[in-house]
């Protein structure tokens, strides 16, 4: 198994929150720093591990490691 890290940008369109494009991270300090810069463009980020089969096809785990801003409410459990 291998680790998959991933920003979950936010926007807030005609007042509700609508996901952005997600971006692969290779690391999770990698993850930190791209989410942190760009969390002042956006309305919240949400900062994810997912652990991936050894051939990166299956997702066996998700664990939301943070969040800053606004997410939804299912991301910031």
């Amino acid at each position: 198994m291998s680790d998959l890290y991933v920003i979950q940008p936010y926007r807030r369109t005609e007042g509700r929150l609508e996901a952005d494009l997600p971006l692969s991270c290779g690391s999770e300090d990698e993850a930190a720093k791209r989410g942190k810069a760009m969390a002042h463009r956006v309305a919240g980020v949400a900062f994810f591990r997912i652990d991936t089969s050894a051939s990166g096809d299956q997702w066996t785990e998700i664990e939301l490691l943070s969040t800053v801003g606004d997410v939804p409410e299912d991301d910031a459990a």
